[in-house]
């Protein structure tokens, strides 16, 4: 009883439509993905839909860390298996989408990423004579790896040593219930912390993805692996453009890509029209 009343319990006519929108974002930007008729407007478009529908109008629920969440709590309460093995499957597919594709759940259906990337196209141009007069704060990927495997084991520990009543003030998706469910208690501070993520997002290039988020971090290390990158031709001129305009520093030829999000800033700057969406 514990487990259910702290933790969302799945409701499948709550789920499937949050399900289709994921399918549908992603769907759709992999083809203009591959069909190289990704533009801004149409970017934004998707990124809109997804954060309105699966954001606030579901609550973020399913969220990416929704599964890892509860895992961790069910360990804790000792959660019968059956309760979590609809979660893991939810999760298991999830990664399977970055092996294949690259962040493009992050990029394009998850909410949260959406409503970033929205925020950082005022700050994080895809001109480099734009982009040098805008003040945008670097992340050195490194770093923000380690920090987020931290908060990552922090995540995890927290759930299993103290349960639902810690863990859920570290998921700030849980704050975009804050329209769904304005008097549930435990949405202040993830609403708040939701809200300094928003805003910080303009100065930082998604600050939640690459510092906190607890998928990000499983993300970063299986995209490493995926089928399908962003990618030079032989047409490429080694101008250096892609670069000098990518906002996690992944458009260099030996990047392992896990930190890519598909923003298309590299294809739209390119002159050369040399960075297709294919096979490594």
């Amino acid at each position: 009883m514990i487990f259910q009343a702290h933790l969302h319990v799945l409701e499948p006519a709550k789920m499937i439509p949050v399900f289709l929108v994921w399918i549908l974002a992603m769907a759709i930007s992999l083809i203009l993905l591959f069909t190289k008729k990704l533009t801004k407007l149409l970017s934004i478009a998707i990124l809109t839909v997804s954060f309105i529908v699966t954001g606030l109008i579901f609550g973020a629920m399913p969220n990416p860390v929704f599964p890892i969440q509860n895992i961790a709590v069910g360990i804790n309460m000792n959660a019968p298996l059956q309760q979590l093995l609809p979660l893991a499957v939810i999760l298991l597919v999830l990664i399977v989408t970055t092996i294949l594709f690259g962040r493009i759940f992050c990029s394009y259906a998850c909410p949260l990423g959406a409503i970033q990337e929205i925020m950082s196209k005022i700050q994080f141009k895809t001109s480099l004579k734009a982009q040098k007069k805008e003040k945008t704060i670097p992340l050195n990927s490194k770093i923000a790896s380690y920090i987020r495997l931290g908060y990552f084991i922090l995540f995890i520990g927290a759930g299993i040593i103290w349960g639902a009543s810690v863990i859920q003030y570290l998921n700030i998706f849980i704050g975009l219930q804050i329209f769904a469910n304005p008097l549930f208690p435990m949405i202040v501070i993830p609403a708040v912390l939701l809200g300094i993520i928003i805003i910080t997002s303009i100065l930082v290039y998604r600050p939640w993805c690459r510092l906190f988020c607890p998928f990000g971090t499983i993300a970063g290390f299986t995209s490493r692996f995926s089928k399908f990158v962003l990618c030079r031709t032989e047409d490429c001129t080694d101008c250096g453009l892609c670069e000098k305009i990518c906002p996690t520093q992944e458009a260099e030829l030996d990047s392992k890509k896990g930190e890519c999000y598909l923003c298309n800033r590299c294809v739209e700057i390119c002159p050369q029209n040399a960075i297709v969406y294919k096979t490594k």
